[in-house]
């Protein structure tokens, strides 16, 4: 359970310890009553478990605004909620336009914010479908430091061939 600045969890699995230690973050261990009446609500909800149960649940749950983060996570959101609906949020409050943003992804939890962008960019390990939605594919995978590459093109690098990273330019 996310919480604010917080996560929380019911129970330490070795799945919640390993999700804990991949993402250096500290996860508070709570009972289940706890989250009835969580100060400030719950914001998101992750489940961790077996792909193909993940899918399972996925599929039954079409009511739920849910999102596979990673084979192993699944992610329930509040309604009309995802990366790109908050980085359309942050454009507005900032006074700046789309065009003036790039995005870096990799799972499908980026999908839409990827998608949304003249400048979205998918890493080259990301997921099949984020890499469709895509302006242009890195040549580093997410372990490879392909944010680097990013930044290194905006600051006026250029791909292999001289020419626009790009693969549409009227995006």
């Amino acid at each position: 359970m996310f919480g604010g600045e917080r996560v929380f969890s019911p129970e330490y699995s070795d799945a919640v310890v390993q999700h804990a230690n991949k993402d250096q973050i500290n996860i508070d261990h709570r009972p289940f009553e706890y989250f009835y009446a969580m100060p400030g609500g719950i914001s998101k909800m992750m489940l961790i478990g077996p792909p193909d149960r993940i899918r399972l649940f996925q599929q039954e749950a079409t009511a739920l605004n849910t999102v596979q983060s990673e084979p192993t996570y699944l992610e329930i959101l509040p309604p009309n909620v995802n990366k790109g609906t908050a980085l359309l949020r942050l454009i507005e409050l900032v006074g700046a336009e789309p065009d003036q943003f790039a995005a870096v992804g990799d799972n499908l939890n980026d999908l839409e914010m990827v998608g949304m962008l003249r400048h979205g960019v998918a890493v080259r390990n990301a997921h099949p479908r984020l890499k469709e939605a895509a302006s242009w594919v890195t040549n580093r995978t997410n372990d490879e430091d392909a944010p680097l590459e990013v930044i290194e093109y905006a600051l006026g690098g250029r791909n292999l061939h001289g020419s626009s990273v790009f693969r549409d330019e009227r995006r």
